[in-house]
């Protein structure tokens, strides 16, 4: 539907263009009007209508010098000029200005028709030549900015070419943008070109530089802005485009360059957080600023990935209810998945494996626990859907969290039967006062007195104790001294078989010996402890 406004100083004259035809029928609305031509100048330019119908005789200002004012200042509005005089003069007016159609009062029903007919064939012809022109121009920019940031040699006078498709280079700064759209259904060409159509439209907005068509994305090639004026950019971009596709989109932002021979750095840079969207696309707008430099000192705590080393230490912080710990473990992880830019199925094959062990971890080593705890489907399929590595990591924090306070549940209430709980669960590890004190967050000296007082000896000798009762109930259950040995936490089966003699009054092998009914006097080593046994 085109746009006219109706000018002339009459009411009557305006009312009566008004109702004479049906203006919708005829692919018209009437946008606005005005009583002279000075208050018409004025509302053609806000209004920017398609036709202006315009009486000559107005006051203040007249029809014509409305007419050419506009003209001067480049306004392409279409003209039908209505006079209730039949000189020559005004036609002449009216062809000095390029104006086609005059009527003269009174106004006859046909002939306005026929007038704005007219006019309207004339508007949307030229709207499609423009149209055209314009695509054309685009798709000729689009493929000399595509042939500079993919660092291609230019044929015969690149300045001349650069010219002829309105780049206005030189800049100080070059920077490209890449738009990423997820969705098959992106490839659709007049869906692209929309979405282009909008995007420049922006940055005419912004008067910042130009739009291109790269591979598989949208690109920009712009000035170099401050972040908080790129940043609002970019916002806006994205808001625009997720409001016309309603697809998920990711921006990325490669850094300014300062000669057209190294735009293609930019655009590297650009692929390069895209390709990396999920370490880097939490927020959907990626920026070169985002990826770790070596010189910057940021470092995992994580040298290596160790998924066995990784697993022991959540699932110590979720056996004893440390959520500062498991935290801070997971921080690692991210930190380490971060800095070596690690690929999204492995990231997520990771953190699959580590919820899986935790939780089978967790059930072995309680049977309250493996009634009511198992590993959930719908939370290895939530970690497969994550579109990001941040998204990934609260989601994961918040399932340990969870788990580690279903635990909590299972375990005593009393902070020192707690922290004894867990040592005798954890006995055959190498465990020491201080550790079990930075667990727990107690002092260690203080965490010492706790537990000497709860069980009458220092903590050494009480697990010391309690090792050799385990021990004594393995051998009963037929296990290899050797065996018993590794399970309860002995590196070097001579020095168990010192504790155990010890603490017993005879080596592991003649208490198994006895236990089992059979005499096995010498078999299985020297009373002393320094021999081995025959197994």
């Amino acid at each position: 539907m085109l746009s006219v406004i109706l000018i002339d100083d009459e009411p009557s004259i305006r009312e009566g263009l008004k109702s004479i035809i049906d203006w919708e029928a005829h692919g018209f609305t009437i946008c606005g009007e005005a009583s002279n031509g000075m208050e018409g100048l004025e509302k053609i330019c806000l209004l920017n209508p398609d036709l202006a119908i315009v009486d000559i005789k107005m006051p203040v200002m007249d029809g014509f010098q409305m007419i050419s004012e506009l003209r001067k200042l480049g306004n392409s509005c279409e003209y039908i000029i209505l006079s209730a005089y039949s000189d020559f003069k005004y036609a002449q007016s009216a062809i000095d200005l390029s104006i086609g159609s005059y009527i003269l009062k009174p106004i006859e029903q046909e002939e306005l028709i026929e007038k704005i007919t007219k006019v309207r064939e004339t508007v949307l012809q030229k709207r499609e030549a423009k149209q055209a022109l314009d695509l054309s121009l685009s798709l000729s920019r689009s493929e000399m900015i595509q042939s500079l940031v993919l660092g291609q040699p230019m044929t015969g006078d690149c300045e001349e070419k650069m010219g002829l498709c309105g780049l206005d280079f030189p800049w100080k700064t070059y920077q490209v943008t890449l738009i990423d759209i997820e969705n098959n259904g992106f490839d659709a060409p007049n869906l692209r070109q929309k979405i282009m159509q909008e995007v420049e439209h922006l940055l005419t907005c912004y008067e910042q530089g130009y739009v291109f068509s790269i591979n598989q994305y949208i690109g920009l090639l712009t000035k170099k802005l401050s972040n908080c004026h790129y940043s609002r950019i970019l916002s806006d971009l994205h808001e625009r485009i997720l409001k016309l596709t309603g697809l998920d989109v990711f921006i990325s932002l490669g850094q300014p360059e300062k000669s057209l021979d190294s735009i293609k750095l930019s655009y590297q840079t650009a692929c390069r957080l895209l390709d990396k969207k999920f370490i880097y696309g939490y927020k959907k707008i990626i920026t070169y600023q985002q990826i770790p430099q070596k010189e910057d000192g940021r470092k995992s705590p994580l040298n290596r990935w160790d998924i066995d080393a990784v697993t022991h230490e959540l699932y110590r912080a979720i056996d004893v209810e440390n959520s500062e710990a498991i935290n801070d473990q997971l921080e690692a992880i991210k930190d380490y998945f971060i800095a070596s830019e690690s690929d999204e199925s492995f990231i997520k094959i990771q953190y699959s494996n580590i919820y899986t062990a935790i939780v089978s971890r967790l059930t072995n080593s309680n049977e309250a626990l493996r009634q009511t705890l198992s590993i959930q489907q719908s939370v290895l399929t939530e970690i497969c859907t994550k579109s990001s590595l941040q998204e990934l990591h609260g989601y994961i924090k918040f399932v340990l969290i969870a788990l580690s306070e279903e635990v909590a549940r299972m375990r005593p209430a009393d902070p020192v039967k707690k922290i004894l709980d867990y040592v005798e669960r954890h006995y055959s590890e190498d465990l020491k006062l201080e550790s079990l004190a930075a667990l727990f967050h107690y002092n260690s000296a203080y965490l010492g007195k706790l537990i000497r007082s709860k069980t009458g000896v220092q903590f050494s000798a009480y697990l010391e104790r309690l090792r050799i009762e385990k021990a004594k109930e393995l051998l009963e259950a037929g296990y290899k001294v050797y065996e018993v040995a590794q399970r309860t936490g002995y590196r070097y089966i001579d020095y168990f078989y010192r504790k155990f003699k010890k603490h017993v009054g005879v080596s592991p092998t003649d208490y198994k010996g006895k236990k089992s009914g059979a005499a096995t006097p010498g078999a299985g080593g020297n009373e002393d402890g320094t021999g081995s046994e025959k197994i």
